[in-house]
């Protein structure tokens, strides 16, 4: 055994050193583990002990050790029985009880003398309470998660029953992020005061992470789940790379009996009431259709051996109705523009002594305009009123929007033999999304998400004491969003030779260059499409050994990430022509026609971006870790663990790597990887490393926990642990020259003998012309870039109720240090800013006149007034909470899981990414004083409730009531279960902003307000939320002695802290209504109807913040959808 097991680990070690990438799988499994006693409470040794999965009929089978402790790890998570059985002592059995994922089951057998084979039933047993460790989690099954009301079946919606859980946007968990997949941070929850970019989700074990944007990759379909766990904090040490939450999922199975199912889910406007704010502004509903439709197939291909499970799920969504464009009217076609005259419009030449156009009609000589033009087809003339006597909706077409979803599961279950096991799975999901326009030569944008999951699990038992499980995967997924469509067909990949622009390159994109003018629509397109290519792989092993009263597991981890992607800065690959107006104006004129400039092709800037193809970074995320979960005595359990990661620092396959030095002898001065480019910034050098940023090897995270049953009814918990993780920001291959945009202004017609000039599109772009700027962009990362670290603490006490009920309740804390934090790294002090302004000087005031002592610190990369985007791993946060946990499992017919925490979450800066729809900073206002933007953070809610349940109605035949009802009457009103949902939080913290008077070149919108006192809010009002007392009108220059707040005095930041004011709180409750027809016994038909937010409630969104916005403190949408209602019809068999 022992030559067997050192072939088998060295076989792993191998697959480890060849670099096989990996991610970090998580646990899946779970375990039952407890001590075998004879009457006299005496350990019994040697017996057999064998957990029987309900479904399947796989036997499992252990030994207690010396000291009578047993495991059986790794198992399948669902229904089981277990048997005990050693010499001398009669069989005892445990009924059925439900697995959950990452449970060790603390089930003790106490046998009786004897002989006899019969069954000893012990009843009530099936663990209530977690005896076993510290870590904190939910888990819902598949009962749960089909009577839980889920719009847009949203998986990413469960967790936010887990304590400390919250979304700041409830409506970003529906909608294209439900039912295409996962594109906006809006569609993850945030746990614990964490980053919603800082939890990772798998599917049996699996990553399904999008790494770039830190979102979720793939929606598993509900219908094909088992389980779903939430593990917020104190997780052991076999999970890693998260800061936030561990989601996992877990697929069904098959069974020994053929099991499926046939569904269709629909809703439409006619079930659904209008939004708040359309009714706010008079705007009607949008018509809209949805439907998911889909069906699952599980069963035996060799009974008690192997098993399969396969699903499908397709959604289609259909919005629509007519919308409105602005077309050039036929006059303005043969270059009549009186109709602009006569409204105030003085349209001259300055080429020609800013006399009138001849005859006072504009020469068309765009040939844009032209093709336009001759192909009404394509541009239609107008069919409706303008709405400002001239352009302005003046054309009403059709318009539509769709989207698509494709998608399924396979998994197969293979019980080899009784000591190997093997699970493997395959997801696929084929998303799209787009749009049909008013004006198809607008070319709609469309979106495409294929992903691909795959993996392979083998469990191997060498002996009883030792188990090894190990896991294979592979996650693609791509994302390719705002690609433009031609669905005219007239265009394609040479829309630009068909309307006459030139091009400095061939086209990626269908269309033509954009033609940007305010008073007609902007046709063509920029093409700046975002393209993500993430492969990742992964590989893990776990051996676990019981030895006495120990219980090891040892374990690696690799990761390896691939990372693609294209970058389009400035105007896109197709580029853009801006038309203003002021080539055919008087010098600084008030109104300035654009459409007369488009028309003789007079553009006054133009803007275009040079791609260089897709970009290729690569990571390898290492780990290893040993786990001792210690049964010190019957009542005490420890959980000691030590976990080491390493990420290395992104490379790029072909070292288009590049950092700016942020101090020191060097600082802006620009590292390169491999070698320094044509085009580099002079002086540029080569970086130590492919990296360009120094790593990191000091990523050690100890984890303690411990779980005392004082007796079998109350058991206290509470653990310490540290966790790591690096969360996306932008990535240094974006960096110049590995991306070129250019861009150009005209100058302005000022003078009789200064008439300006213009770009005309019959030039082409003007690529490297003398006077064009190329805006090399530039991001940089601290030297000492890290991952963000973690440390979690809690201390809870569980009490079970009774044999159904539970009550948790306890203290979780979380410090955060190294948290990623943005600013930009050419910022100037204010005292700088106010001496340029004592000197008649700004940041765009010519380079030699800017003094050395005035400077930005970047000045001689960018300039004064130029832009680093700097991340640095500053951030520190910290999160302190009570929850509390009430759960009754199903009794009765009834079940129910009630949260609620009260928190405090405060940190000095939200991230790259920021919570969604929150009103808090985005950005530092001084990036010399990061702490300074110390106070609430984004997530801090203090108050939340999560509650979900479900009842079913004991009406109908064998009943409480109703049990001797006819059948007709049985089959309309009896057997219903009604569940309902309920998500309440109060309100998220405002930060009162105002336009940046500091004149510093802060990066974001950061800048604050001046506070010179509290506000007094009186007759608080959705007009006027912070009420209608005089201090709640911002003072627009100096203090007045009476406003709260007030613009920032220039060349200084603004004095109000972050968070001083709190916006709306938020409230919904969902239900659902269902029943089964029966068949046969084994066959059903289901009806449903779910009704999302069923009391319209409305939960206001965020006021404007701003003391610059004539709007101040007005609400004006609000944070949940309107009443919804679903139907669905179900079969099952």
């Amino acid at each position: 055994m022992k030559k067997k097991l050192f072939q088998y680990l060295a076989g792993c070690v191998l697959a480890l050193l060849v670099g096989l990438p990996a991610a970090f799988a998580q646990t899946v499994t779970g375990s039952i583990s407890g001590t075998v006693f004879d009457p006299s409470g005496a350990a019994v040794p040697g017996a057999s002990v064998t957990a029987i999965n309900v479904g399947t009929g796989v036997h499992t089978p252990t030994t207690s050790n010396a000291d009578g402790v047993y495991a059986i790890r790794f198992l399948p998570i669902g229904p089981y029985t277990l048997e005990v059985q050693a010499k001398g002592f009669a069989k005892f059995s445990i009924p059925q009880f439900t697995l959950e994922i990452n449970q060790n089951a603390k089930l003790d057998a106490h046998v009786n003398l004897g002989t006899s084979t019969s069954v000893e039933v012990q009843e009530d047993v099936a663990p209530i309470l977690d005896t076993t460790d510290a870590t904190l989690g939910l888990s819902l099954d598949a009962t749960a998660i089909n009577t839980i009301p889920l719009n847009g079946r949203n998986f990413s919606s469960l967790t936010l029953f887990q304590p400390g859980a919250v979304s700041t946007a409830p409506t970003g968990l529906t909608g294209n992020n439900a039912i295409q997949r996962n594109a906006f941070n809006s569609g993850v929850v945030t746990i614990n005061g964490n980053r919603a970019q800082d939890n990772t989700y798998t599917l049996d074990g699996i990553s399904i992470d999008e790494t770039q944007n830190n979102l979720i990759g793939y929606n598993p379909s509900p219908d094909a789940l088992q389980e779903v766990r939430v593990i917020s904090a104190n997780a052991p040490a076999q999970y890693g790379n998260v800061n936030g939450g561990d989601i996992v999922s877990v697929l069904k199975s098959g069974t020994n009996q053929f099991h499926g199912s046939l569904y269709d889910y629909v809703e439409d406007q006619n079930f659904t009431a209008n939004t708040w704010s359309n009714n706010f502004q008079g705007v009607a509903k949008t018509p809209y259709t949805q439907n998911t439709f889909g069906g699952t197939l599980g069963g035996p291909i060799l009974k008690d051996k192997l098993f399969f499970f396969i699903d499908y799920t397709g959604t289609r969504n259909h919005s629509g109705g007519f919308g409105a464009a602005s077309v050039l009217s036929a006059a303005e076609r043969q270059g009549n523009f009186s109709a602009a005259a006569g409204l105030g419009y003085q349209i001259v030449d300055p080429q020609n002594g800013y006399k009138p156009f001849p005859g006072g009609i504009i020469p068309v000589t765009n040939p844009v305009v032209q093709y336009l033009i001759n192909n009404p087809q394509f541009y239609p003339l107008p069919n409706h009123t303008s709405t400002d006597g001239l352009d302005q909706n003046n054309f009403i077409g059709p318009t539509n929007n769709f989207v698509t979803n494709d998608q399924g599961d396979v998994k197969i279950q293979y019980n080899l033999r009784a000591t190997d096991q093997i699970t493997a799975f395959y997801s696929q999901g084929i998303a799209t999304g787009g749009s049909v326009a008013v004006l198809p030569i607008t070319f709609p944008i469309a979106n495409s998400y294929p992903d691909k999951i795959g993996g392979v699990t083998w469990t191997h038992t060498f002996s009883p004491n030792i188990v090894n499980e190990a896991r294979f995967g592979f996650t693609r997924i791509r994302w390719d969003s705002n690609i433009p469509t031609d669905s005219t067909g007239a265009f394609g990949l040479q829309g630009d030779h068909v309307v006459g622009i030139p091009t400095p390159a061939p086209q990626q994109f269908v269309g033509f260059t954009f033609q940007g003018t305010s008073e007609v629509t902007g046709v063509g397109d920029p093409a700046a499409p975002q393209q993500l290519r993430d492969n990742t792989f992964s590989l893990h092993d776990d051996l676990t050994i019981q030895r006495g009263r120990h219980l090891f597991t040892v374990g690696a981890q690799l990761l390896r990430y691939q990372q693609n992607f294209t970058q389009f800065g400035g105007g896109g690959q197709l580029g853009t022509y801006n038309f203003s107006g002021q080539n055919t104006s008087l010098p600084s004129a008030s109104l300035q026609y654009g459409p007369a400039d488009w028309l003789v092709d007079r553009a006054n800037s133009q803007a275009i971006s040079l791609s260089n193809g897709f970009f290729g970074e690569r990571q390898v995320r290492l780990a290893g870790y040993v786990q001792d979960d210690w049964k010190v005595t019957d009542k005490l359990t420890l959980n000691l663990g030590i976990r080491y990661e390493y990420d290395s620092p992104f490379t790029e396959v072909h070292d288009r790597i590049a950092n700016v030095i942020l101090g020191g002898p060097q600082q802006g001065l620009v590292e390169y990887a491999g070698s320094v480019p044509a085009g580099a910034p002079a002086g540029s050098f080569t970086c130590s490393n492919a990296a360009c940023y120094q790593p990191t090897y000091t990523e050690f995270q100890p984890r303690i926990g411990f779980a005392y049953q004082v007796n079998p009814r109350i058991v206290f918990r509470g653990g310490y642990g540290t966790t790591s993780f690096l969360e996306g920001s932008s990535s240094l291959a974006a960096n110049a020259p590995f991306t070129t945009a250019f861009s150009i202004n005209s100058t302005a017609p000022v003078s009789q003998t200064n008439p300006g000039n213009f770009f005309a599109e019959t030039n082409g772009f003007q690529v490297g012309a003398p006077g064009q700027s190329n805006n090399a962009s530039y991001t940089a990362y601290n030297q000492n870039y890290r991952q963000a670290y973690v440390q979690e603490f809690n201390f809870n006490n569980e009490i079970q109720l009774n044999n159904s009920t539970s009550i948790q309740f306890g203290y979780v804390g979380e410090l955060s240090q190294r948290l990623i934090d943005y600013r930009n790294g050419n910022q100037l002090t204010p005292a700088q800013a106010a001496s340029l302004t004592a000197q008649g000087l700004n940041s765009g005031s010519p380079a030699a006149s800017i003094p050395v002592a005035d400077r930005a610190p970047l000045f001689n990369l960018v300039g004064e007034n130029g832009t680093v985007e700097t991340f640095d791993t500053e951030g520190v946060a910290t999160y302190n909470a009570l929850q509390i946990t009430m759960r009754h499992r199903v009794s009765k017919g009834f079940q129910a899981t009630i949260n609620y925490t009260w928190a405090k979450s405060l940190t000095d800066t939200n991230g790259n990414f920021g919570a969604a729809d929150s009103s808090g900073p985005n950005g530092i206002q001084d990036g010399y004083n990061i702490h300074g933007d110390y106070g609430p953070s984004e997530l801090d809610v203090r108050h939340n409730l999560a509650a979900n349940g479900s009842y079913k109605i004991p009406f109908g035949r064998g009943e409480i009531f109703g049990s001797h009802t006819n059948r007709a009457l049985d089959l309309i009103a009896g057997g219903w279960t009604l569940s309902s949902t309920a998500i309440a939080f109060s309100g998220l913290p405002v930060t009162i902003t105002a336009n940046d008077n500091s004149n510093t070149g802060n990066y974001g919108t950061g800048a604050r307000a001046n506070q010179y006192r509290p506000l007094k809010i009186v007759n608080r009002s959705v007009a006027h939320w912070f009420g209608t007392d005089p201090s709640a009108t911002p003072c627009q220059t100096t203090d007045n002695g009476v406003c709260a707040y007030g613009v920032a005095l220039p060349n200084t930041f603004g004095t109000a802290h972050v968070g001083t004011e709190r916006a709306p709180g938020f409230e919904q409750i969902d239900s659902s209504l269902f029943k089964d027809f029966h068949i046969t016994n084994a066959q059903s038909i289901g009806f449903r109807v779910d009704a999302f937010n069923i009391f319209n409630f409305v939960s206001y969104d965020n006021p404007s913040s701003s003391v610059n916005n004539t709007n101040f403190g007005q609400i004006t949408s609000s944070k949940n959808g309107p009443r919804t209602l679903q139907f669905a019809l179900h079969y099952a068999f």
